[in-house]
Parts: structure tokens; sequence; C-alpha cells
């Protein structure tokens, strides 16, 4: 079964999961409350004792592109066009920040992996 939904309005009830993942979602939005409504959703659907994962571009760690914190147009080429596209670029103590913020999640991991901040996590 596909669902085709928005990520600030997941359509299920709250603590259905036993996971949750979000993977290159949370830097495309650009607004930081619409990136934390995001990930608050996320951890909506999750049920308590669940696990989640979520991942975004960081800041260190790069190989093929020079960021800036934040706000960032990216391009993109395919065989048939060139487009730029939205990204919002964290440092640790961006992203550590983020989800700190967040009461209802615990036992926190942060770790970069080529050029990403994967954030594992348990609900409270």
């Amino acid at each position: 079964m596909v669902i085709h939904a928005c990520c600030l309005n997941i359509p299920f009830k709250n603590n259905t999961f036993d996971y949750v993942m979000s993977i290159s979602v949370l830097h495309h939005l650009s607004t930081e409350k619409r990136r934390n409504s995001a990930l608050l959703e996320m951890i909506r659907v999750l049920k308590p004792g669940g696990y989640g994962i979520l991942n975004v571009w960081s800041h260190e760690n790069q190989r093929k592109r020079q960021f800036t914190l934040g706000d960032n147009l990216v391009s993109w080429k395919t065989k048939f066009e060139t487009f730029q596209r939205y990204y919002f670029i964290y440092d640790y103590t961006m992203i550590h920040d983020l989800v700190h913020s967040i009461e209802q999640i615990h036992h926190i991991q942060i770790n970069n992996e080529l050029g990403n901040w994967v954030v594992n996590f348990t609900k409270k």
C-alpha cells in the first residue's frame, strides 16, 4: 500500500508506529516552523518507546560541495535540465539543539555519515 501525504499532516492516529524515519526530508522545508512541525508530526505517530531515525545534510564532512549554514540553493543537473533545489544545511550545534528541544524524545544519538547528520532517538 502506498499513501501520498504531507509530512506536516501525516494521516495516522497518534502513537501508531513502532518505527518512523525521515530520510532527506527536513532539510528541504523552507522555514524553521515547517521543519519543527514535520519533526513533531513524525514523533506524534510514533508509539511511546518507539524508535525514530532522521537525516539531514550537514555543513561538516562534505566531499563534493561547500555550503553556507542555513538556506542554500543547490544546482542539480539531469539529462534534460538544470534546476535549483532548496536545502537547509545544519551544523552539529543546529541539529543538536533542534532534537534536544523536543521533550517527547530521548536516548538521542547524532552521527555524521558522509555529509549527513543521522539522528537516532526513542519516544518517551
